[in-house]
C-alpha cells in the first residue's frame, strides 16, 4: 500500500486532544471555520466539556471555500471573540480545506483591531499540515509564549444529543444496519469527527487517511489499490467523499467503476459533509 495512504477502521477512541486541551485552559477561546461536518464535530466537544461558549465557529459552504470567504469568515470571528472583551488569548484553529486553499495566517492577523494586545495565535494542524512539529508540541510552544501552563485535557463520557441535524456522511452512517462496509475517502480528520459523535465501535465503518503529498499526484488507481489490499470483497463497500475529497476533484464514481472491473460489489453516495440532513 502506499505510505501516503492509509485505511484505518473508525473506532470510538478521541482524538482530538489538542483541542479539549484548548478548551480546558479558563479564559482561551478557539475560534474555527471549516464545513458543517467540522465545526460541528468541535461544537460537540466543547457541549460536552461545558466549554461551548468559549468555541467559536462558522460553518461554510463549498462555494465560500471558492470564493476565499474563509480567511474574511476567521478574521470576522477572531474580531468578534476581541471586541467581546473576555478572552485572554485566542486560537485559530484552521481545518483541512483552510489548508488546501493556502490562507495566510499574518494576513488574517494583521486585519485585527486588537488594542488591548490579546495574544491570538493560529494552530495549524490535520494531516494536510507540512509540519516539524507534532499539533500537541505547537500547542505547547503556545503556551509557553503566553506564559501558561499545559492543564490536563478533561474528559468525559456524556452521551451526544442526536438532536442537531447530522451532515450527509454522517446521516447515511448513522441510518445504516451494517450489512456493508463503509469507506469515507478522507484525509483522516473526518474520521475524528465520526469518532466524537457516535462515540461507539463501527466495526463497519473505514476512513483514508492521506497527506499533502499524496494530494500532489493522488489518483483514483491508488484508492482502488488500497481498497483491494485492505478489504477482502466478502462484503459489499459503500463509498462516501467529504469536503476535501469533494474539493481535489477524488472521483468515487470513477474509483467505484475501477473496483467494478475487479469483480467487487461496490456503490457511491456523493456525500461532501457540507448539507445537513
Amino acid at each position: 500500500m502506499n505510505k501516503h495512504l492509509t485505511i484505518e477502521q473508525v473506532g470510538y477512541n478521541s482524538t482530538m486532544g489538542v483541542v479539549r486541551q484548548i478548551l480546558s485552559q479558563p479564559e482561551i477561546y478557539l475560534v474555527a471555520v471549516g464545513s458543517a461536518a467540522c465545526t460541528k464535530s468541535l461544537e460537540y466537544i466543547a457541549n460536552s466539556m461545558n466549554a461551548r461558549e468559549r468555541l467559536v465557529t462558522r460553518a461554510l459552504t463549498a462555494k465560500d471555500y471558492t470564493l476565499g470567504k474563509n480567511a474574511r469568515a476567521m478574521v470576522g470571528l477572531v474580531q468578534k471573540v476581541l471586541d467581546a472583551g473576555a478572552a485572554k488569548g485566542i486560537i485559530l484553529y484552521p481545518s483541512c480545506l483552510d489548508i488546501l486553499t493556502n490562507f495566510d495566517e499574518q494576513e488574517i492577523l494583521s486585519a485585527l483591531h486588537n488594542p488591548q494586545q490579546i495574544p491570538v495565535a493560529v494552530l495549524r494542524r490535520g494531516p494536510l499540515v507540512k509540519r516539524k512539529l507534532l499539533p500537541r508540541e505547537a500547542l505547547q510552544k503556545i503556551w509557553e509564549t503566553w506564559g501558561l501552563v499545559p492543564l490536563a485535557p478533561l474528559t468525559t463520557n456524556l452521551p451526544v444529543s442526536m438532536t442537531e441535524p447530522l451532515v450527509d456522511f454522517e446521516q447515511i452512517i448513522y441510518a445504516s444496519d451494517g450489512s456493508e462496509d463503509i469507506l469515507l475517502i478522507s484525509p483522516g480528520g473526518c474520521a475524528s469527527c465520526l469518532r466524537e459523535i457516535f462515540r461507539e465501535d463501527m466495526d463497519y465503518v473505514y476512513a483514508t487517511r492521506f497527506d499533502d503529498l499524496f494530494l500532489c499526484r493522488a489518483c483514483a488507481d491508488d484508492f482502488v489499490e488500497a481498497v483491494l489490499e485492505f478489504f477482502d470483497g466478502s462484503r459489499p463497500l459503500l463509498l462516501l467523499g467529504t469536503a476535501v475529497s469533494k474539493a481535489v476533484g477524488i472521483s468515487l464514481e470513477e474509483i467505484a467503476r475501477k473496483l467494478h472491473r475487479q469483480g467487487r460489489d461496490v456503490r457511491y453516495l456523493t456525500t461532501d459533509g457540507y448539507k445537513k440532513c
